[in-house]
């Protein structure tokens, strides 16, 4: 398995791009949130452009998010135990949303 490591402009975030097999994964590290180039292919917005490739579409994945051209939101999720009931707050969970043109 391959491992290449891209940093968000701020180098407070990892992006790890994993090659294995036949598969491409797309994850920060250290959370569980991740991705599947096949997956970009079928659903990353790139314009008129239509037919890419799981690489490709990685390639435009990472550049758009190394490139501060994608938002990306963090939210944290702890769950507490209270009174005897469990108690969910929204804490740790990632969200890419590709910035608008």
């Amino acid at each position: 398995m391959k491992t290449d490591e891209h940093h968000t402009p701020d180098g407070r975030f990892t992006l790890l791009v994993k090659y294995e097999d036949d598969d491409i994964s797309i994850g920060f590290a250290g959370f569980e949130w991740h991705t599947h180039g096949d997956l970009l292919a079928a659903s990353y917005p790139l314009g008129d452009v239509s037919g890419l490739t799981a690489e490709s579409a990685t390639r435009r994945f990472v550049d758009d998010v190394t490139s501060n051209r994608a938002i990306i939101a963090v939210i944290e999720a702890v769950i507490e135990h209270c009174c005897g009931l469990d108690v969910c707050g929204i804490h740790d969970q990632r969200v890419i949303i590709p910035a608008s043109d």
